[in-house]
């Protein structure tokens, strides 16, 4: 061999070596590559809880539309609205709005329609809903306005009940106030049994051009007043234990727990008070709240109300209607005209 091959040999056994590898038997292999296991899909976010019911009330009442307004509910993203007509329910159907309003437009004269609402809240979780509001009646104006009555007997009639406040009217507005004895929350109760007074009471106004009631405040309960004062409804209204000042009305919870199918409040004409009963699954309600005031101002249910008897005044039958934990009762023109008759102004 020359001294040329053999400068060739070391080189190339270096390079077969190499491409062997260290054991000689080919390449080494290369270890597989690392792939992360697939991500996790995102938890679903938990379902809202569902919201408040609304607070509906009649804000307008037009030739052609009736509007309700009501407060908006915290966590709602939508309200649906249910429609109807008139006492029978028919033409029923929904909609659905995000606005915390709702005018029915195209209304004939004098057409009596009812809206509920329900408040849904929906978000990537899911949708929640909450239980249907109370039925909140409306009607359309007349094509012609109301001509007040003649005043004859009413004040006469309602004293004959007797109706304990009527008598003490001298021109200034009743005052409503509410004992702070409720087991609902405070603001339950402003909302229901205090905000109404004032409604009602700026609805008088607006009609008479002078005020009957006004909106009075949560008090506490009468110093001295013997304990369990406010456990029978039979008792209390017997022996009238609430101190009362003149020209004030006073609404207070009842703890006597009574089994009635339809409202769930008492009036006494004698004590001048009305009462919430702890009537079962019973909630307050804006419009019978008015309804207990009325019956103190000397008015009886529509179709208990007997001319030949002599006493007492007829509500409308917007504001007589029982089955008060499904639907609001509501004030009409002539309920308000007959205030006029039993206070007139001075």
């Amino acid at each position: 061999m020359s001294l040329v091959t053999k400068g060739w040999v070391i080189p190339l056994l270096a390079l077969a070596l190499a491409l062997a590898g260290c054991g000689g038997d080919g390449p080494a292999e290369q270890p597989a590559p690392t792939v992360p296991p697939p991500a996790a899909p995102p938890a679903r976010p938990p379902p809202p809880d569902p919201p408040g019911i609304p607070i509906v009330r009649l804000a307008a009442e037009r030739a052609d539309y009736v509007e309700w307004e009501w407060d908006a509910v915290e966590g709602a993203t939508l309200y649906r609205v249910d429609l109807a007509e008139g006492d029978e329910l028919a033409n029923r159907r929904q909609t659905s709005t995000e606005r915390t309003r709702y005018r029915w437009e195209g209304l004939p004269p004098d057409q009596l329609v009812v809206i509920w609402v329900q408040a849904v809240a929906e978000t990537a979780g899911g949708r929640a809903s909450s239980d249907w509001s109370h039925r909140i009646w409306g009607v359309t104006a007349p094509e012609t306005a109301p001509v007040p009555r003649e005043c004859s007997d009413e004040r006469d009639r309602v004293e004959r009940l007797p109706a304990a406040v009527v008598p003490e009217w001298d021109g200034t507005p009743f005052h409503v106030d509410v004992i702070d004895n409720f087991p609902n929350p405070r603001a339950d109760v402003v909302t229901h049994v205090l905000e109404p007074v004032a409604q009602a009471a700026a609805i008088i106004e607006r009609q008479l051009g002078y005020r009957i009631i006004e909106r009075g405040e949560l008090i506490p309960a009468p110093q001295g007043v013997a304990p369990g004062w406010n456990a029978d409804l039979g008792a209390y209204t017997e022996d009238c234990p609430l101190p009362r000042e003149q020209g004030q009305i006073i609404g207070f919870f009842m703890a006597d727990r009574l089994e009635i199918s339809a409202g769930a409040l008492a009036h006494s004409d004698r004590c001048g008070t009305f009462a919430y009963l702890d009537v079962p699954e019973a909630r307050l309600n804006a419009g019978t709240t008015v309804h207990e005031i009325w019956h103190l101002f000397g008015f009886v249910h529509h179709h208990e109300f007997d001319p030949a008897e002599e006493r007492g005044v007829p509500m409308s039958k917007r504001l007589t209607r029982s089955g008060g934990r499904t639907t609001e009762q509501t004030l009409t023109h002539a309920d308000v005209d007959l205030l006029r008759c039993i206070f007139p102004a001075r």
